[in-house]
């Protein structure tokens, strides 16, 4: 009896693939199935199924994710695989068949009988396996080692008799000689980021090898996909502790290499030197908290441990945080007052892991989201990503940077207060479509089916100021963002957001945010000598 595990993101595919056959009667034990790769990946540490009966697309973790930590990661070369796909996934199935799965179905062709043929097939494959290999194969001990740190890293428990024994067997004296200990991540930039990067033990010792010149006393286990743990003697730390710059020099020579090689980067978690067996767990623990701490510093190639783990949001950050609802002026001030309340006492916490902070932020995204008038499907794919995003964010820039974009695109895209009324909130989007232009209160008013009266005292009771500095101000705001994001000379950004005269731009410009345009430019980019001679007429005019 042959043990089966089911992926399938879609619960009645999965009911479906269940009740096709008798699992029994061929021979196969499902064991378990999941909605996703992360999932099944987990299910397959704790059952090691023969049959893995997958589908490719899916949230959290794909399955040609789940198939590369597997055949990679585990360097599992039994395994079966059973892909099931959709018409437009073709060139997946060809990638996953560089992985050397058996057998592959689309989903609206496939049959009871053809499905129940395929798992006969498979089952009579691993019969004849198991008779040439004397199936299961036993473990080598490099497969053990992983084993043994794998299970240490994230259980905190070690067989210190089984360690012993396989510790032995190694280059480095765990007993005798002092170690240090190494978690390493590996991941792409964000803008070029789109699987986690591959890359197996024997090529990151190549890259190790390369950096320090002399790798015998130095060992690399695999972790998770992605995370790797290097143990390092004694004898070799100088090298390893020597500086170039700001950066040791061997996580900087891996760093470039990976760079070069893989296109990817690394944070690593440094433990403190360590002797003895006893001490491995304590290492592996240490490495790890370090590593958190890579996430929240501002320069976290790598971290050392520390005593004091828990970790706070910069001051950079908690402002970011706190000023992007100034970007937007139609929001209440019981929304940005209860808004910046969450946003301090999230600054006020303490994290011990990166997860935790992320959860944290995700609340707060979700609170958003449910100031919202009307959850729509745009609005619901936008949480949906973002809230992946954030969970794949490998640093808390990157973190922050996700949850602020969230932030604009549900305020400019949704109905978002629920105290105001839709005449306007339709005023609103008029002026921000057709603010580049003069734009007179008649004809919004006109737009809205009110008197011109009535919405300019609307718009003093409900937006705090008048019909004209509204529009002044929202103009403002996008000169604001050019300002920033282009090297547009300043004369043109004034034409753009709708001031055809100069002089009047400069002066709503420091009326509204106490700066010259070219002082507000200076002051969050870089300075040019146009905009030091646009900072002198600004003077002149004012």
């Amino acid at each position: 009896m042959y043990d089966a595990i089911i992926v399938e993101d879609e619960f009645l595919v999965r009911i479906g693939i269940k009740s096709f056959v008798n699992w029994q009667d061929i021979g196969i034990n499902l064991v378990g199935e999941a909605e996703n790769g992360k999932e099944a990946y987990n299910l397959y540490q704790k059952y090691k199924p023969q049959i893995i009966i997958t589908d490719l697309k899916m949230p959290v973790m794909d399955g040609i994710t789940l198939i590369q930590k597997i055949r990679i990661g585990h360097q599992d070369k039994l395994t079966k695989f059973i892909i099931l796909s959709c018409m437009d996934e073709f060139a997946l199935v060809q990638k996953a068949l560089n992985y050397n799965v058996s057998h592959y179905f689309l989903k609206i062709e496939m049959t009871c009988k053809d499905f129940q043929d395929v798992l006969k097939s498979v089952v009579d494959e691993l019969d004849n396996q198991k008779v040439e290999l004397n199936y299961p194969v036993a473990k080598n001990d490099k497969q053990a080692m992983d084993e043994l740190i794998r299970s240490c890293y994230e259980n905190n428990l070690i067989d210190y008799r089984n360690a012993k024994d396989l510790l032995s067997k190694t280059a480095i004296d765990f007993d005798q000689d002092s170690y240090l200990c190494a978690i390493i991540h590996l991941f792409r930039d964000q803008s070029t980021r789109t699987n986690s990067t591959s890359m197996n033990q024997s090529a990151l010792l190549n890259l190790i090898a390369e950096s320090i010149g002399n790798p015998q006393n130095c060992l690399v286990y695999y972790l998770d996909y992605d995370y790797y743990c290097l143990f390092i003697q004694y004898s070799n730390l100088d090298l390893f502790f020597e500086r170039t710059g700001n950066m040791l020099a061997v996580p900087e020579a891996v760093q470039n290499n990976l760079h070069k090689y893989a296109n990817a980067r690394a944070n690593w978690g440094l433990s403190r030197n360590n002797t003895g067996i006893c001490k491995l767990s304590q290492s592996l623990k240490e490495a790890k908290l370090a590593l958190e701490g890579c996430y929240f510093k501002s320069s976290p190639i790598c971290q050392f441990a520390e005593v004091d783990s828990p970790y706070a949001l910069e001051n950079r950050h908690i402002q970011l945080l706190l000023n992007v609802t100034s970007e937007f002026i139609h929001l209440s001030d019981e929304f940005i007052s209860e808004y910046q309340a969450k946003v301090r006492t999230l600054a006020s916490k303490r994290f011990a892991t990166k997860g935790e902070f992320k959860d944290e932020l995700t609340i707060l995204l979700f609170w958003i989201t449910a100031q919202v008038d009307v959850l729509n499907e745009h609005l619901e794919q936008l949480v949906t990503s973002s809230k992946e995003k954030i969970g794949a964010s490998v640093n808390l820039n990157e973190s922050v940077t996700m949850f602020l974009q969230f932030v604009r695109d549900c305020i400019l895209t949704s109905s978002f207060n629920k105290r105001m009324p839709d005449t306007i909130k339709s005023a609103i989007n008029y002026i921000s479509e057709h603010s580049a232009r003069k734009i007179y209160l008649e004809e919004v008013a006109k737009f809205v089916h009110l008197n011109s009266s009535y919405l300019s005292s609307l718009f003093k009771r409900k937006m705090h100021c008048s019909f004209i500095e509204y529009v002044n101000i929202a103009r403002v705001k996008k000169a604001q963002k050019l300002l920033v994001e282009t090297d547009q000379p300043i004369y043109f950004i004034s034409q753009v957001v709708g001031f055809p005269q100069e002089e009047y731009f400069y002066k709503i410009f420091k009326r509204i945010t106490q700066l010259t345009p070219s002082e507000y430019r200076s002051r969050f980019t870089c300075t040019t000598s146009n905009d030091r001679q646009d900072d002198q007429k600004a003077r002149d005019i004012l």
